[in-house]
């Protein structure tokens, strides 16, 4: 019995493609064809410290529920950012073997691949599952998501009215986001430095593809918070200085007295320093200051080489701060001003104020007296 071969991309509900000797042709009726009334796309961002650096990691979930008329097996393209990692195909729960394929998607933002599969003894009834992950790029000074929805564009087709349901959360706070279908501004809003939770729908019309990518860009929570160290390299031994400056006229909340850690060149955790777990509120207008005394969590000293300061306030924000430890003689660890000294040099200092206090009282009395 001879098959029947059709070509699928992402986000068309009705697709009759059918491929013969000559090249691929459309059926005004479309007989075969397979119909996919609904397309749904989750897509998690979260921040993530990659080499130092803060990058935003998006985690894409899309299904494709389908109804099959008459196709014994198809194959199927499905663009995919260029970085992408962790691909899974599924076909119900069962995994799907893909390929990157020779031909390109194209963009606003440029080409991307594609990737690849076929189908056999396709059942009347099936829901492909596509899952990846990639780290985000930047488009016009922010990062920016792009989910491949126009592939319509591309295709002869027979097509019903395709709906596509898009969840975006992000698992940090931002300041706004704006939602574009390829460069035209869909939605702008301001959410005032809070994770959003958001989601949206988009109608092709009935009869007509989608032709337009849908783009997500945020502005990350910069301004309110700023962290450094009071010196970009330091020698062995010498007190490194943390800085957090709230800028804003709000009260920002810490996890713990000390929620920092130092990562070594190569993403290694190498110091975290102990702190009283409640809430620290850092008032607006104020800087906190703590001091790492270049020993790691075995209370050895570490070597030269660079090293990043990572903060976390209590609703998942982080900052990063970097600097180096330079070769040279070794240096002491210099008092730090009042307010950055230890609870417990804090304590010793206001008991020798009380004894010396005291001592000059009583010298004073007795003065008096004679």
């Amino acid at each position: 019995m001879r098959k029947n071969y059709g070509v699928f991309t992402t986000t068309l509900m009705l697709i009759c493609i059918l491929l013969s000797l000559k090249g691929i042709l459309c059926n005004p009726i479309p007989v075969p064809n397979l119909i996919m009334p609904r397309e749904y796309i989750n897509i998690t961002i979260r921040e993530a410290l990659v080499n130092g650096e803060i990058k935003y990691l998006a985690i894409v979930d899309c299904e494709y529920p389908f109804r099959n008329v008459n196709y014994s097996a198809v194959k199927m393209l499905f663009p995919v950012p260029e970085d992408s990692f962790n691909i899974h195909v599924y076909i119900g729960e069962m995994e799907i073997k893909w390929t990157y394929s020779e031909e390109f998607y194209s963009t606003i933002l440029g080409c991307i691949p594609m990737i690849e599969w076929a189908i056999t003894n396709l059942p009347k009834e099936f829901t492909i599952k596509v899952h990846y992950e990639h780290y985000l790029a930047t488009w016009k000074s922010k990062p920016v998501l792009i989910y491949a929805l126009g592939t319509g564009k591309y295709l002869n087709f027979h097509a019903k009215e395709t709906v596509a349901e898009v969840h975006i959360k992000t698992e940090f706070p931002i300041f706004d986001y704006q939602v574009y279908l390829d460069d035209d501004l869909n939605t702008s809003k301001n959410v005032g430095g809070e994770a959003i939770d958001i989601k949206l729908e988009f109608r092709s019309g009935m009869f007509r593809p989608f032709t337009r990518d849908l783009i997500f860009t945020f502005s990350p929570r910069e301004g309110e918070l700023k962290m450094w160290t009071d010196k970009d390299e330091y020698g062995i031994g010498e007190n490194v200085v943390i800085i957090l400056e709230n800028l804003s006229n709000d009260i920002i909340y810490l996890p713990n007295a000390a929620p920092w850690t130092i990562i070594d060149e190569d993403g290694n955790t190498i110091f975290s320093p102990i702190a009283i777990q409640v809430l620290t509120p850092v008032n607006p207008k104020t800087r906190k200051h703590w001091v790492w005394n270049q020993k790691d969590n075995e209370g050895v000293q570490v070597g030269p080489g660079n090293y990043t300061v990572v903060l976390e306030t209590l609703d998942g924000y982080k900052l990063i701060a970097k600097f180096s430890i330079i070769e040279g003689p070794e240096k002491p660890g210099e008092t730090p001003p009042g307010d950055l000294l230890s609870p417990w040099q804090n304590a010793i200092v206001m008991s020798l104020v009380m004894i010396l206090t005291v001592i000059a009282a009583y010298a004073i009395h007795t003065i008096k007296r004679t």
